[in-house]
């Protein structure tokens, strides 16, 4: 199996959940991890790097607080600058969780703290948008909305903006994943309580073109829906997947959901007496779709592995790519829709697709076989090739075939 140990010292939630992207790369082809972990007195967050496609990874403490830090969120922009968000008490707010934040330029700036509320914000979700703007979701209690965690939103432009709450129901609202498409629309989904269902989590959809459109309601009925994971693909088509038991089985299976013109159907991508969990989703410059996630089956009944499914004209076999003797937790896919780098989507893969997880004690980075990213063409003066002799003419030609940027 092509996978890599990122760091030993790791825990069953370090990865931990499924709701933002916590692998990222920059142009030069450089990939980028964060993650929680224990440092011996309080969980921090810690963001490694590999120069050698995923081999080998070097590791750098981002917080050093006497208070817990979890759930970071990571996104690059055009200038490879990296941006990372996550949820954190800190000594101005000793007693509440709030989202924070750090950017690497060509240094570490200063941590930022996005909230600064007398209640909890937790699980963030980050990505950028064409022009570099960044764009924040987060789930958590504000002054209207004390006893129950709500969706909020937050932008950067020149400058951090007014943080807008986006739900506003006396129910809680849990877990957004954030998407930007090729028009720079923002889409989130994320799941939470209703009034037709107020037991039960559905999954709930909400966009942003040149206003905040309506909230819909992508599941109904008698079920808990969890987790969502959202991308979308060259078409501007939404492609959203999630855990949740439904009327044809008693376990949670991996479900999904696609926009076209409209919203299609629900596909229960999974079946079966074992519980299936957490997925996350990608998609290729082909519109080929990739989902992995965490569960249970017949030959490990007893231990979560990672298991994958894939989208090319229709679903594929499921494939399981670990068979470990122990739980596989919390997979995580890169994928970005920008930015957008001398044409080229650089956390979009090509071909094939890479996460990372979490065993108990390990945090791991895997990369399909057919993992390959779009190139950038290098051009050259219009020279005329007759004036070079004719071995240096050929040197010239597969060099400009072959070399990479």
């Amino acid at each position: 199996m092509p996978s890599y140990i990122i760091k030993t010292g790791g825990s069953t939630e370090s990865t931990s959940y499924n709701n933002s992207r916590r692998v990222s790369r920059s142009s030069n082809g450089d990939l980028h991890a964060v993650y929680y972990r224990f440092d011996g007195s309080y969980d921090q967050i810690y963001y490694s790097k590999s120069t050698d496609k995923g081999e080998n990874w070097t590791e750098i403490k981002l917080t050093n607080e006497n208070y817990g830090q979890y759930n970071p969120s990571i996104a690059i922009d055009s200038n490879n600058y990296i941006h990372i968000i996550w949820a954190g008490k800190h000594s101005g707010s000793p007693d509440y969780y709030q989202i924070r934040y750090i950017k690497y330029t060509t240094s570490w700036q200063t941590i930022e703290n996005l909230t600064a509320e007398d209640y909890s914000q937790y699980c963030p979700s980050i990505a950028v948008e064409s022009n570099n703007y960044i764009h924040i979701a987060w789930m958590g209690c504000h002054s209207e909305s004390p006893s129950f965690w709500q969706i909020r939103y937050r932008k950067y432009t020149t400058s951090w903006q007014t943080i807008e709450n986006l739900t506003a129901a006396d129910e809680e609202q849990n877990n957004p994943s954030i998407a930007i498409d090729n028009n720079n629309y923002i889409h989130i989904v994320w799941m939470g309580y209703l009034t037709p269902t107020p037991d039960y989590y559905q999954i709930r959809y909400r966009k942003f073109t040149t206003s905040w459109q309506d909230i819909e309601n992508l599941t109904s009925g008698d079920y808990n829906q969890y987790n969502p994971s959202i991308a979308v693909d060259n078409n501007n088509y939404i492609h959203i997947v999630w855990h949740g038991s439904h009327p044809g089985s008693a376990y949670d299976q991996i479900r999904y959901r696609k926009y076209t013109t409209s919203w299609q159907d629900i596909e229960n991508l999974t079946s079966g007496d074992y519980t299936q969990s957490y997925p996350s989703i990608s998609v290729d410059s082909n519109n080929y779709i990739h989902i992995i996630w965490m569960g249970q089956y017949s030959e490990s009944p007893s231990y979560y592995q990672i298991r994958y499914r894939k989208y090319i004209t229709s679903w594929q076999d499921i494939e399981n790519l670990t068979s470990a003797s122990q739980d596989q937790y919390y997979p995580n896919l890169i994928w970005g829709n920008y930015p957008i780098i001398s044409s080229i989507r650089t956390n979009r893969p090509k071909n094939g697709y890479a996460f990372i997880w979490t065993d108990d004690t390990t945090i791991k980075f895997y990369k399909s076989i057919d993992l390959a990213w779009d190139k950038r063409k290098i051009e050259f003066p219009n020279v005329k090739m007759f004036m070079f002799p004719k071995d240096i003419k050929t040197d010239m030609l597969r060099m400009i075939k072959y070399m990479e940027l």
